[in-house]
């Protein structure tokens, strides 16, 4: 019988991902694990019998070492991962435990190296973002014979619904600035039959939407450059400033503008050579995005964050109509997509998996980031993922029945009949 240990596990994350193993016949043990014990406590107490709560400090490697003893796994939902990943997975090899966490940071070389050793596999990246975008982005790829691109879509007005609370631990605004209760709906205020100016306005002010973009697109090698697409002439890395055809909801295609990636670019050492490109849409018209870079232009050289988000939201106010997409336009837009560019049988072909938008509703996303880091979790502890050593999610697991169900049955709410995960293959 198996003890789980989860580090970080009174949050959000941790405790939805506890609740989906604690009824488990091969775990004996959960353990809630976190500085506080009265928090680590109070979660075990939800959890049921099985749980207990342990006050353990990651910071401390002794009371580390302490904290995970006796574990079979141990699972990190910590925040830091750039300085905590590493040392908690070394803890855990020493425990001989195996390890899963959310980051998106593949572990250090000597780390991978220490895994191996102690017979031990670390599966990271076990989340939504990434995790279950790596999962779709592999799966698309999985469907051409010669891959030349990879493109994965994020669609933010829902991610910034699905987020909530989590929002102001991603990132910190100017001012200590959090959202307002009215700026929790803003995928429905966009995709409204009729929207009303004051309305819309106010969301966005109270969603902080002008100040989030200006932060990240503070800095220039966020903003998207090229993008991989196929068509009848063959591929192209194009410029997206015109736009970018992508498969909607429902067939057909629709019109996009992607303005930020990830700077760095995706770390898919499974894809090694080929050119991979993630791009994140603000689900606006190209006339705000361009002020909204105009305006992270005037703020990298200086000027106030608050005076320019107020120039940005009047440029919302005076030019409404231009600045919003068609409300069916951002309804027929998949929370995510994946679009893999290459060749079936010689012939030019673009295979794309999109999740639905109701994936991003915010009842839905935590578990989307449970679900998959409780599959990972699970083969752990069952043996189906056995590879000693460190390994993103996509690596040992695929995108099948086995997870995709779970996926449409844990999700509180599925806003259509349709498929969490629809798969598109068209040769152009």
């Amino acid at each position: 019988m198996a003890t789980v240990v989860f580090v970080g596990g009174y949050g959000v994350s941790g405790s939805a991902t506890a609740g989906l193993l604690v009824g488990r016949d091969d775990v004996e043990r959960v353990v809630i694990a976190g500085r506080d014990q009265a928090k680590a406590d109070a979660a075990a107490e939800r959890l049921g019998p099985k749980a207990v709560g342990r006050r353990v400090d990651v910071d401390d490697p002794a009371w580390l070492r302490e904290g995970i003893a006796g574990a079979t796994v141990v699972v990190s939902t910590l925040w830091e991962p750039a300085r905590r990943q590493d040392p908690v997975i070394r803890a855990a090899a020493e425990a001989g435990a195996h390890y899963a966490d959310l980051s998106g940071r593949r572990p250090a070389a000597e780390v991978d190296a220490v895994a191996r050793a102690a017979g031990i596999t670390a599966v990271t990246g076990a989340g939504a973002a990434p995790g279950t975008t790596n999962l779709m982005g592999r799966a698309a790829v999985a469907e051409l014979d010669e891959v030349e691109g990879l493109l994965g879509v994020m669609h933010w007005p829902g991610l910034m619904d699905a987020w909530a609370d989590l929002f102001d631990n991603y990132v910190k605004l100017p001012g200590g600035l959090r959202r307002g209760p009215q700026g929790r709906r803003l995928l429905g205020t966009l995709t409204a039959s009729r929207r009303d100016p004051a309305e819309v306005l106010a969301v966005v002010r109270d969603a902080l939407v002008v100040p989030f973009w200006l932060q990240l697109l503070a800095d220039p090698s966020s903003w998207v450059e090229r993008v991989p697409v196929a068509d009848a002439s063959g591929i192209h890395h194009v410029h997206p400033r015109d736009g970018v055809e992508v498969p909607a909801l429902g067939g057909g295609t629709t019109r996009v503008r992607p303005l930020l990636t990830e700077p760095g670019g995706a770390d898919l050492p499974w894809l090694e050579g080929v050119p991979v490109q993630s791009a994140n849409l603000s689900g606006f018209a190209p006339r705000f995005d361009e002020a909204l870079l105009a305006g992270a232009e005037r703020v990298r050289g200086g000027a106030d964050p608050a005076a320019v988000t107020s120039q940005v939201l009047e440029v919302l106010a005076h030019d409404l109509d231009a600045c919003l997409l068609p409300a069916e336009q951002v309804a027929a837009m998949y929370g995510f997509i994946a679009i893999a560019v290459g060749r079936v049988g010689g012939a030019v072909a673009r295979s794309a998996v999109g999740m639905a938008p109701h994936g991003f509703h915010p009842d839905n996303f935590v578990r989307l980031t449970a679900v998959p880091l409780a599959h990972a979790v699970g083969g752990l502890l069952d043996g189906t993922i056995d590879q000693p050593g460190t390994h993103r999610l996509e690596e040992v697991v695929e995108l099948g029945e086995a997870l995709e169900r779970p996926y449409q049955e844990r999700l509180p709410v599925v806003l259509s009949r349709a498929p969490l995960f629809q798969r598109r293959i068209e040769r152009v």
